[in-house]
């Protein structure tokens, strides 16, 4: 290989790099939409978690100024009897909520974000040992928040303010977060 050939294939290998450190696209990736759900007191087996945590956000009442946006993840199911959540440790507000209109061996995890000022979000990394699919995230974090009343009133950076599971109605998959059970 001459010389000019080498170099023009170095350069084309650290273009391609480059390129690849950019974001990257999760082709799990789905349109936020709304999906008809069942309250989880409604379906047997299943509960709502308790909301009494003092740093819960009302997702309704956040300013357009926070930057509100629903990321949605979908996984496959066949095979699977449990989730194990764990973003960030997030534990304010994880739910489970069951829907006619997803089909059974699909599940959706909704992450519910807010940001001001500069936000990073890692990556989601999933993980299966077993029959068990660990969903993650993982880099860089950097979230200051504080609520009063399901009002944030003070934010600083991107965090997370609610997780939910979207679940088909027949679903009894098994949901954790942080290795504490959601699910009945």
């Amino acid at each position: 290989m001459s010389k000019s050939n080498c170099v023009r294939f170095i350069s084309l290998i650290f273009c391609a790099m480059l390129m690849s450190c950019g974001e990257s696209k999760n082709n799990n990736l789905v349109p936020a939409q709304p999906v008809p759900t069942v309250p989880p007191q409604d379906i047997p087996g299943s509960q709502r978690p308790p909301n009494q945590n003092p740093n819960r956000v009302d997702w309704k009442s956040v300013p357009p100024e926070y930057n509100p946006s629903i990321d949605r993840v979908k996984f496959g199911t066949d095979g699977l009897s449990a989730f194990n959540l764990n973003f960030f440790d997030f534990s304010n507000d994880v739910q489970v909520r069951y829907s006619n209109d997803l089909v059974p061996g699909e599940a959706v995890v909704q992450l519910y974000k807010v940001s001001r000022g500069r936000a990073s979000w890692g990556k989601i990394g999933t993980m299966i040992e077993g029959n068990t699919l660990n969903i993650y995230q993982n880099g860089n974090y950097s979230c200051s928040i504080r609520a009063i009343n399901g009002r944030i009133t003070h934010l600083e950076g991107g965090c997370l303010v609610k997780i939910q599971v979207l679940l088909p109605i027949s679903s009894r998959i098994q949901i954790y977060n942080k290795g504490v059970r959601v699910t009945e």
